[in-house]
């Protein structure tokens, strides 16, 4: 669990900040910054960590700002 959630810090600085995107917009972003092939996975969980807000209609998501944890920095900054 602790790896996964580093991997999403990394995905998670690869979204733009400050931007709405619809839900293929953000699977685009997503696909692009991984391989594990199940990028609804990694949405859902980026939303269930609390680093994506999305509205209930599940049509508009946004990167949510906050400092990661000093461990994912250094793997965003290697990435």
């Amino acid at each position: 669990p602790s790896v996964q959630a580093l991997c999403l810090w990394a995905i998670w600085a690869a979204i733009p900040p400050a931007r709405c995107f619809t839900e293929a917009e953000i699977n685009a972003v997503i696909q692009a910054r991984h391989l594990f092939g199940d990028h609804a996975l990694l949405r859902r969980e980026l939303f269930n960590q609390g680093l994506m807000s999305r509205t209930p209609d599940c049509r508009d998501y946004r990167r949510i700002e906050q400092a990661p944890p000093a461990e994912a920095l250094a793997l965003i900054r290697r990435v």
